[in-house]
């Protein structure tokens, strides 16, 4: 009676609230670890940095992402070569040394292989992810050296990730070590016009735009500093992360 009963519950429970997200997978052709990022609403830039300006409301909806900055283990384990500048850092260090149209040769070929929809975050992801559902200056903490690599001498090199803490949806180094490519053409906001939903910015321009700062800056600025480079440029330290839409 008590499994008929059961049963019976379960039935009338909507199949959106018995199917509900898990909080991470590993995709199993690249190796990388996803978190799950449930949606909401948020103000973007900042007021101290005029690329970042004006703060606007957006929203996104909810996305699974990278846990980490790719690594070159992830990079070589679908394309087969390692073009990482810092190669005696490890494979669990970050790829870098690859441009954005790489990138988007490496989304295709994974795509293939894993039969999924990944691609770079846009902007708006991104910092939304950054910010973890806290009103932090940086990714997870007010106090960069408990969640940020950085301030590294030049003779040094990138780190391996994850080696500080993480914010609270649980993504490290989103602050410091590595720079991240994401998926918008860059633009000041104030001209880009972000829709309230989901907003990304596509349009005329060429540089696509970058954010985050890398393991030799000796002074961070804050989640929301945002900058643009060519889509050919390679950068010795700057790599990706990437985001998986849910339907």
């Amino acid at each position: 009676m008590k499994r008929l009963f059961l049963l019976i519950i379960l039935l009338l429970i909507p199949y959106d609230a018995m199917a509900e997200n898990p909080k991470s997978f590993t995709d199993k052709a690249s190796g990388i670890e996803f978190v799950f990022v449930k949606g909401g609403c948020y103000m973007m830039g900042d007021t101290s940095m005029s690329y970042s300006e004006p703060v606007h409301k957006v929203c996104v909806d909810s996305f699974y992402i990278s846990k980490y900055e790719t690594t070159q283990e992830q990079w070589k384990n679908i394309t087969g070569n390692n073009p990482a500048y810092f190669k005696n850092c490890g494979l669990k260090c970050p790829i870098e040394n690859i441009s954005w149209y790489d990138i988007q040769d490496y989304i295709k070929k994974l795509n293939e292989l894993s039969k999924k929809n990944y691609r770079l975050p846009t902007e708006a992801e991104w910092e939304y992810a950054a910010k973890g559902g806290e009103n932090y200056k940086y990714a997870g903490s007010d106090n960069p050296d408990e969640i940020a690599v950085y301030n590294i001498s030049y003779d040094g090199s990138i780190q391996k990730v994850g080696q500080k803490k993480p914010n609270d949806f649980g993504l490290y180094d989103m602050t410091g070590n590595a720079e991240e490519w994401v998926l918008d053409v860059f633009e000041t906001y104030e001209n880009a016009k972000h829709q309230l939903n989901n907003p990304v910015y596509l349009g005329k321009g060429f540089g696509r735009v970058v954010r985050d700062q890398d393991c030799f800056s000796r002074l961070l600025v804050g989640i929301a500093y945002r900058f643009d480079d060519s889509p050919h440029s390679r950068w010795y330290t700057r790599s990706f992360r990437l985001v998986l839409p849910i339907k």
